[in-house]
């Protein structure tokens, strides 16, 4: 069997991580997430794959350089018809959207070929109040069999999140190239912009009288769209990987140090070369990467991803994702993601609680979101702060950005922007008169 794994879109509401990152290849538990896809097909025995990028198809090289079997597809002449090419003529091939996280068990479950006359299967997202349909492509399903597919629909309309992973047969290649450019189902009113689906695609093979196969994912799924999608992915990556390690006791990498009074709350793996000392406290399922300084009292909670050649320092206190290279010292309070060598200064704290505790809903591209996560605070690559500045809760911090110290950074900061704070200080006069003493002359 072929595999497709598709890693073009632009992923422009991942900001601040769209800047320089390709969100297929956005790293997952310190991999990018493309290659961890492409590393549970290989051992599920699929060993005939391609990327198919665009977008920032650098990253995709970059990542797959030393996977000399992996060929990597610039899809130039429209997505349609690069499927349509790299399809199996005769045989079944599978599509996988490369910036979802998913399970090994459930991936595994898209391997089965359809019976009958079926022109391709769908692997679902059953509706159980998880997400909004209205922000998803979805279908509507009954037991193995999808009899629609909606773009963005109202609830009513489907039961089910499309997962973006399709196995195509042979009697699905000829609308692979034959679609609407744009999402013909929609609700009335529904405004679908220009575009290429997989799921339009199948859903005129249904108007056409194909059956096309529903498969339903059993654990966890994430589409990441949006930042805080990708933090959540990390957390499952976390629970996913830590598990594995016997209760209790951390996976050392080869060369590690750990320190006096360091204390493991339970499973953490810890790359090579790390050094961990002097009283750090370090929560469950953590993914520490290789060659990291981590000391003097810091903290880390569970379920957090630390990058390679980071450094944590006395009293940090962090959470979420901290990338590759990236440093917080003195007395630093995050919760959310640390992009790529951001240098955060001494005092920076982060906010995830609103005073009325309410959720914090985000403005993305002009519609509102909300999620669990989204609000905790997502700092850009190459970016740092200033001593004691603070983030309100949900904010935004772009790429390339500085922020001077003791800023209170109370909306999105827009990639490339310095922001400074402007004292107003007021000088007066003062002295021993002004607590009674009269001149020394009289």
């Amino acid at each position: 069997m072929r595999a497709l794994l598709l890693a073009g879109g632009m992923g422009s509401r991942m900001f601040p991580f769209e800047k320089y990152w390709q969100k297929a290849f956005l790293p997952v538990g310190n991999k990018p997430n493309a290659l961890r896809l492409i590393e549970m097909l290989g051992s599920l025995g699929v060993q005939d794959i391609h990327v198919v990028s665009g977008y920032k198809s650098g990253c995709a090289k970059h990542a797959l350089r030393n996977n000399s079997g992996i060929g990597v597809v610039d899809s130039t002449a429209g997505l349609g018809e690069t499927l349509s090419s790299l399809c199996e003529s005769g045989g079944w091939t599978l599509v996988v959207h490369g910036d979802i996280f998913i399970t090994r068990q459930d991936l595994a479950t898209m391997l089965e070929l359809p019976s009958g006359n079926a022109a391709a299967a769908a692997l679902l997202q059953s509706n159980n109040g998880e997400f909004r349909s209205g922000d998803w492509i979805c279908a509507k399903a009954v037991e193995d069999k999808v009899e629609a597919f909606w773009g963005h629909p109202r609830g009513n309309y489907a039961n089910a999140r499309s997962c973006g992973v399709f196995l195509l047969g042979p009697k699905a290649l000829p609308y692979l190239s034959a679609a609407l450019p744009h999402f013909e189902n929609v609700p009335s009113g529904g405004m679908p912009p220009p575009g290429f689906w997989l799921e339009n695609c199948l859903q005129t093979a249904l108007n056409d009288g194909l059956p096309v196969k529903a498969r339903y994912v059993k654990s966890s799924f994430v589409d990441m769209d949006f930042p805080w999608d990708y933090l959540e992915a990390n957390q499952l990556c976390c629970q996913a990987e830590s598990g594995t390690s016997a209760v209790g006791k951390p996976v050392l990498g080869d060369n590690c140090m750990i320190g006096d009074n360091v204390l493991f709350k339970g499973c953490s793996i810890v790359g090579s070369g790390t050094v961990i000392r002097n009283n750090v406290v370090i929560g469950e399922n953590c993914i520490i990467g290789n060659n990291c300084v981590i000391e003097d009292y810091c903290k880390i909670a569970a379920n957090t991803v630390i990058g390679n050649n980071c450094k944590l320092g006395f009293t940090a206190e962090v959470g979420g994702v901290f990338m590759d290279r990236a440093a917080a010292v003195h007395h630093c309070e995050l919760y959310g993601i640390v992009g790529t060598a951001a240098d955060i200064g001494a005092g920076t704290t982060g906010s995830t609680l609103r005073f009325d505790d309410a959720d914090t809903s985000q403005l993305v591209q002009g519609k509102r979101y909300t999620h669990p996560l989204s609000r905790m605070n997502f700092i850009g690559d190459y970016s740092r702060t200033g001593v004691n500045t603070s983030f309100l809760p949900g904010i935004k911090m772009g790429a390339n950005c500085a922020i001077g110290p003791g800023v209170v950074l109370g909306k999105d900061l827009p990639h490339n922007t310095l922001l400074s704070l402007k004292q107003n200080l007021i000088e007066t006069a003062w002295g021993p008169q002004k607590y009674g003493w009269a001149d020394q002359g009289r």
